[in-house]
């Protein structure tokens, strides 16, 4: 039987965490561990802490209870444990950042030329990134030539970037004017599948006897839910992208985008392409909510340079981590 990826653990069950510690985590700032670092205990237990604190133990048990989630999501897992999730303490200001530099306000300071140069270059470099993601082979200058001068694909790591690209154009042309359905996750996987993997797993929802699972290090990091909960929970996704879902409290339309891509993640609806999809997916809900500045953004080229970025995009354990089944 293959092996399950597991996170260290570290027991904090026994510390008993006063308020004294609870005020020197932010006097001495550490909560930079927490918030803009967002370590887990592999590391955290390698710093340096103020002598007040005994051991390193107590440091994690005071970031542990800073990150305990408060907000009930929408997602939920076979056993109806609903997952929770919080925000970060430096997060709203991040948000009105974003909120200034990507709303509609800054969309229109900029002139119709420069638009449509920055959203052309955003579309190819997110298609070329999105591929590169999942292991496409090819050098970015030879892929944006066959983009730019209608190159016929000749291998397969080439029509991966190509479909990514049609992918890319359909969302910001077609799929924003309009609300989301069933149709339109299997059309969108269908354009980002082409001519890459089996035909039979185009155009559909994938089932218990495809035996799919996620893998790290050939260790298995999520076992997708079974097709019977996926049928049911694909509608409630639906539902929630297209804002008939309401939180009892206001929940940032980027904090709604992290959580369609985490959840297509979750339930991994197709045999293939699912992180794919679901950054698409990330993209077309904040588009339709007139994030345009997020048209001149390649996220895909920022998560490709990170150092952990295979992790982030295939464990399940990671994922974990700012979103909890509660």
């Amino acid at each position: 039987m293959q092996e399950k990826y597991l996170l260290e653990k570290c027991d904090i069950k026994k510390l008993s965490i006063t308020q004294e510690k609870i005020d020197i985590y932010f006097k001495e700032k550490l909560n930079k561990y927490s918030d803009e670092e967002y370590l887990y205990w592999d590391k955290i237990k390698y710093k340096n802490i103020p002598e007040w604190f005994n051991d390193n133990k107590e440091l994690w048990g005071i970031i542990k209870i800073m990150r305990t989630p408060n907000i009930i999501s929408p997602i939920k897992t076979e056993t109806w444990n609903f997952f929770k999730f919080w925000e970060l303490q430096f997060s709203k200001e991040l948000l009105h950042e974003i909120d200034k530099n990507t709303s509609w306000t800054f969309f229109t300071s900029i002139s119709e030329t420069d638009k449509k140069l920055f959203i052309a270059n955003w579309t190819l470099e997110e298609a070329i990134s999105s591929s590169q993601l999942e292991w496409a082979s090819t050098t970015t200058k030879n892929a944006k030539e066959m983009i730019q001068k209608w190159k016929k694909p000749t291998t397969k790591d080439e029509q991966m970037i190509l479909n990514n690209f049609h992918a890319m154009n359909y969302i910001k042309n077609d799929l924003i004017k309009k609300e989301l359905e069933i149709w339109d996750l299997l059309y969108l996987q269908s354009v980002l599948t082409k001519d890459t993997i089996e035909k039979d797993e185009i155009w559909r929802f994938r089932k218990d006897s495809d035996n799919i699972i996620v893998e790290f290090e050939w260790k298995i990091t999520h076992i997708p839910p079974n097709e019977k909960f996926l049928a049911t929970e694909i509608k409630n996704f639906i539902d929630f992208a297209n804002d008939k879902w309401s939180f009892d409290m206001f929940v940032h339309p980027i904090i709604k985008a992290i959580l369609i891509h985490f959840w297509i993640w979750y339930l991994h609806p197709f045999c293939d392409w699912n992180g794919r999809t679901a950054r698409a997916l990330f993209y077309w809900y904040l588009l339709k909510h007139d994030y345009f500045g997020f048209s001149y953004i390649p996220l895909s080229s920022t998560i490709k340079k990170s150092s952990r970025s295979s992790f982030i995009m295939s464990d399940w354990s990671s994922a974990e981590r700012c979103c909890k089944p509660g």
